[in-house]
């Protein structure tokens, strides 16, 4: 699959935007924006991951989004 293409990139920031993921006020206050990690998947059986190969895509997007908070719209 080519985890590259725009419709993908298309698919995944939408999926990011709509759940306000660089917006979240809880994440912007108590994690510092400077702050990196790294993770390993360690499965203790035998398993099939569906997606794996989107996941430093969506990692690129995520970091392209703009994390300012958002200024709150009065009801």
């Amino acid at each position: 699959m080519d985890w590259k293409s725009i419709r993908i990139d298309a698919l995944l920031e939408a999926g990011l935007v709509e759940d306000k993921a660089a917006g979240d006020t809880t994440t912007n206050i108590a994690i510092d924006p400077d702050l990196r990690a790294t993770a390993s998947i360690i499965a203790r059986q035998e398993l099939v991951v569906a997606g794996l190969g989107a996941v430093p895509r969506f990692l690129e997007i995520f970091a392209r989004l703009d994390h300012r908070p958002q200024a709150q719209t009065p009801l």
